[in-house]
Formats: structure tokens, C-alpha cells, sequence
């Protein structure tokens, strides 16, 4: 103890060390794509895209280099992002079971979302639960904010001062309609969506499948409709007159607003076999060309485990095959007509035309995934040349206005009042063999070019003795193929190891697992694929793993 108490006291008459030694690291900026996404929503009137995350960080992005960044002031997992654009407002609901106002606002041409306000369902029970948050709803241009309890309750926020109002819609008034032996408890209210037309009518859809038409000016429920399966979620046709809900089942229902039928006929896209849950479904378009969009329901048994996000519009019905798990999916349109799909998963981004039969891909801007394929190397250059800049740029151009269709996402007016201080350039290098090239020169990632090495070792010797894997052709479900992200490999000699590259003379070496060594050069003039490999390629050792 004594010689605790010695040391102590002579490192307590130590002088401190001089000011020069003291410094801290703090984040400039941060690329790629968000970590674990888990909400995201779309202004129309902004043309903004917003994206929650599980840690509460909340951006707002929009045509490229306009981002929006607020964070909770406790990492709580954002559940749901509700825009409200005549304001240039957002609300958020978080796991915390409060509501948060956000303002997006332009601060000495530094965009940022401040947090206004925020407010709390206070339970009523000492056991709590009783006014947990299940979802809400905020309709375009509507001053009031409406929330579904898990109690099975529907109370309404005011927006402007966020306070809530006195009139409360209970679970057994609003179900009052329904038959004597369905009046037990409907569960949680899982689905909320205001009438196309009419701003006094809000459809209320319950966790046990029973759905209410609610009319707020008669304070009493228009119409309801028995429940034909756990229900999962809803939506109005645009017409207003017929909605559809998806069901835990696999299944959808077509239901008409204003007629006295019974229960609907069910439809299962993939039955015969049971089929899981069907989160989300969306039901636009014309009734002589409607276009029905949601994800899940594959049959249980043979593709319980893929990702998936089906597509039917008209005679076409094609299911995007995704690598990760879907977090949501909305439509954007134009004139009331969809014209792109956007889908967020756990890994990527990615948005689809929907104005052509095909639903083809649109490129990304932004918002791209350094770890589609597993990240083995990364080397960074500053002062790039003006002109190796340009054909860079050239291609990247050429990349994103390949086809008819833009990235969706175009709010914002982005800062251009000085020139990047310089012209940055990452280059990465993945496990399958491919190099990607970067500009990091402003607050956002934009992809330049991608040179895929996996075609120059295409080798007969490489071929499998036991013979190719045959691959059984399968026409039902229609899967296509979609999103970049791919965890694995399939060669781990293809990954790269180490990258080189000398702006001056614009030599690439790349080095890798398998023991090879690349050299390539870049063209001088701007031609479609200004990067050529230039010499032979000597493959020096080969370390089978």
C-alpha cells in the first residue's frame, strides 16, 4: 500500500507533457453506403431521400453532393421516417417509443437536419406497453399525425405545435361493426393509410386481419371488413375506390371500399406449396394496366431463404432476386404515374425504371457499397492530372446516361461555389478480382470506373475434374438476378492483395492472392474503355490455397 501510495504521489508531480504532444483524430466526413439501414422514406415535393438507421443517425439525400445528416441523441433504432415536405419537416419513430421533429435547414451552405421537437406516449399502465407505437401515418399535406398503438388504439398528433389531440379512437368502438363472435380483441394496429380523396376517411388495418374504414366527421366507423388471414399490410388504389392487403400467408385481397360483399377471394402468386409472409405491397397504375409491387411471399420449403421483391404489370411478373435482406421498398412518381421502384436492403441501394416492360436497373450516382464484393486493398491518390481526371469522369458519365432512365433522386441545389480543393482518387481492390476506381473529392462516394480482372485467368486448367455443377433452369418463380452486392467468392485466388499506381505515368499493379502481378497502363485518349491492359501478363508463382 505504501508503495501504491509513493508512485501515486510521484506521478502527481509530474509535469505535463508540452502542448505539441496533444492531439485528437475527428471525423471530416464518411463514404459508401449507411450502416445497418432499417428505415427509409421519399419526399415527393422535395425529391429527397431519406434513410434511418439502427444506431439513429438520420440522412436525407439528394441529387449528388446534397446530403442531409441528423443523429437521436441516443442510438435507438429509427422504425419509421414520416415526411411532411410543405414545411421542409420529418418525423421519426424510434424504438425508444418517441416521436422525433426533424427540420431540414441551410446554414451557411452547410446542409443538416435539426431536431425541433419530440414527444412520448405516456403508458397508462404501471407495467407499461399499453401505448407502445406500432406504426403511423402522416398524409401529404395533412396538419395531424396518426398513430397506431399496440393496444389496438388510434390517437392523432398535431403537427404544428406536436401535442396530442383529445379525441381518441378505441379498438372496440372502431370494431363495433363486426360480428358478435369476431369481437375479441383484433391485436395491435399494424396498417395505417389515408383515403386518395378524401382527407376525413383513414383506413385502420388490425394484427388479426380485421380492417376499419374510419370516418372522422361522423366520429364513427363507414365500413368494416372481417378478417380473412393475419394481416401484414395495406394499400389504397388511387382511385379510391378498392384497396388491397397482404397477408401472413403469402397471400393478397382485392377489396372494394363501398360494396356490401363478403369476404373477398384470396390470391397466392406462389402457391400450391405454403408460402411465407407477404410484408409489403403496393397497388398502382390504371386499372387497364395495374401494376402491383411487394415483397416475401415465395413458398416456404424451396425458397424460404431468398430476398425478394416481386414486379407485376400486366402480362409481366418478374421477382428481383436480391444477396441481402429487404429492409422496404416505395415507387416514385411522375404526374401520379410510377416511373422508378427504389428498394433498400441491409447491404445496398438500388432503383429499377419501371416505364419499360423489362424493370431495368438504373446506375447509381452514390449511395454505392465499397464492400459489394469483400474489400482486400485500398490506395489513395491526391493531386490526380487534370486530364487522367477527365477520361475518368468521361466514363462515369457515359455509365450513368447509358440508358433513358435517371437516378430518381434529384432535390436539392448542390454547393458549387469553389472548385475541389483537390482531385482525390481511391482505388479498391475486392475478393472477386475486380479494381474500382473512386472520387472522394467532395462529401459523397461517386464510382469512376471498374476494371474486373476475373477474365484474364479464364483457364482450361482451372475447370473442375468432378465436373461442372449442373444448374437446374428454374421457370417458376420468374428470378432475376439483381443488386451488386455478393459476399462471396467463387475463387479466393482472384482477390487482391496489394495495389500500386503512379499518377505521373498512370502504371497500375495490382498484386494477388493467387500469386500473380498485373501491369496496366490507361489509354491517353478518351475512347470507350479507357483502360487497357498494355502489357503481357506474366503470372509469376501460383499458391494454391
Amino acid at each position: 500500500m505504501r508503495r501504491l501510495t509513493r508512485r501515486l504521489r510521484r506521478d502527481s508531480t509530474r509535469s505535463p507533457p508540452p502542448p505539441h504532444l496533444h492531439f485528437s483524430v475527428q471525423k471530416t466526413t464518411e463514404h459508401g453506403f449507411p450502416h445497418r439501414p432499417s428505415a427509409m422514406a421519399f419526399d415527393d415535393s422535395l425529391s429527397l431521400l431519406f434513410i434511418g438507421t439502427r444506431s439513429g443517425r438520420l440522412t436525407a439525400y439528394g441529387q449528388a453532393g446534397v446530403v442531409y445528416r441528423g443523429e437521436h441523441h441516443d442510438e435507438m433504432c429509427v422504425f419509421q421516417i414520416l415526411c411532411h415536405g410543405v414545411k421542409r419537416q420529418v418525423v421519426t419513430q424510434c424504438l425508444d417509443n418517441y416521436l422525433y421533429l426533424w427540420q431540414l435547414q441551410d446554414e451557411n451552405d452547410t446542409p443538416k437536419i435539426h431536431m425541433v421537437s419530440r414527444y412520448r406516449l405516456v403508458s397508462a399502465s404501471s407495467f407499461g406497453g399499453a401505448k407502445a407505437i406500432s406504426v403511423c401515418c402522416l398524409p401529404k399535406g395533412s396538419p395531424n399525425l396518426y398513430i397506431g398503438t399496440e393496444a389496438g388504439n388510434l390517437y392523432i398528433l398535431q403537427i404544428e405545435s406536436f401535442s396530442l389531440k383529445d379525441n381518441v379512437v378505441y379498438w372496440n368502438q372502431a370494431t363495433a361493426g363486426l360480428q358478435s363472435h369476431t369481437k375479441l380483441h383484433p391485436g395491435s394496429i399494424v396498417a395505417l393509410e389515408m383515403h386518395p380523396y378524401n382527407d376525413s376517411k383513414l383506413l385502420i388495418g388490425f394484427e388479426k386481419g380485421s380492417l376499419v374504414l374510419w370516418n372522422f366527421e361522423r366520429n364513427q366507423p363507414e365500413r368494416t371488413f372481417p378478417p380473412v388471414q393475419y394481416l401484414q399490410s395495406l394499400c389504397w388504389h388511387p382511385d379510391g375506390r378498392q384497396f388491397i392487403t397482404s397477408h401472413s400467408d403469402g397471400s393478397f385481397a382485392v377489396w372494394t371500399a363501398n360494396s356490401r360483399q363478403t369476404v373477398p377471394e384470396k390470391s397466392v402468386p406462389y402457391d400450391p406449396d405454403p408460402c411465407k409472409r407477404m410484408d409489403k405491397v403496393l397497388w398502382r397504375g390504371s386499372d387497364s394496366n395495374p401494376l402491383v409491387v411487394f415483397s416475401g411471399g415465395m413458398p416456404r420449403a424451396a425458397y424460404g431463404d431468398r430476398h425478394t421483391v416481386t414486379v407485376m404489370q400486366g402480362a409481366s411478373h418478374i421477382a428481383l432476386d436480391f444477396s441481402s435482406k429487404v429492409i422496404d421498398f416505395l415507387c416514385t412518381y411522375d404526374n401520379g404515374d410510377p416511373v422508378s421502384l427504389i428498394v433498400l436492403l441491409e447491404e445496398e441501394i438500388t432503383a429499377f425504371d419501371l416505364t419499360q416492360g423489362n424493370v431495368r436497373e438504373i446506375p447509381k450516382p452514390y449511395l454505392c457499397s465499397l464492400h459489394e464484393s469483400p474489400l482486400t486493398a485500398i490506395h489513395h491518390c491526391t493531386n490526380v492530372s487534370h486530364d487522367f481526371w477527365e477520361i475518368l469522369e468521361h466514363f462515369a458519365f457515359q455509365k450513368l446516361h447509358a440508358g433513358r432512365s435517371k437516378w430518381p433522386v434529384t432535390g436539392g441545389t448542390a454547393v458549387r461555389g469553389r472548385s475541389a480543393p483537390s482531385r482525390d482518387l481511391v482505388i479498391t481492390g475486392h475478393e472477386d478480382g475486380s479494381v474500382r476506381f473512386w472520387d472522394v473529392s467532395s462529401c459523397f462516394l461517386g464510382p469512376l470506373y471498374r476494371l474486373s480482372l476475373a477474365a484474364l485467368f479464364d483457364n482450361v486448367d482451372d475447370i473442375d475434374l468432378d465436373g461442372p455443377e449442373e444448374k437446374a433452369e428454374i421457370d417458376w418463380p420468374p428470378f432475376v438476378r439483381a443488386g451488386s452486392f455478393d459476399q462471396f467468392s467463387t475463387d479466393q485466388r482472384l482477390a487482391i492483395v496489394d495495389i500500386n499506381f503512379c499518377p505521373l505515368s498512370r502504371i497500375l499493379t495490382i498484386g494477388g492472392y493467387g500469386g500473380y502481378v498485373v501491369m496496366a497502363t490507361f489509354n491517353n485518349q478518351i475512347q470507350q474503355h479507357p483502360i487497357t491492359v498494355q502489357i503481357s501478363i506474366r503470372i509469376l508463382t501460383v499458391c494454391m490455397p
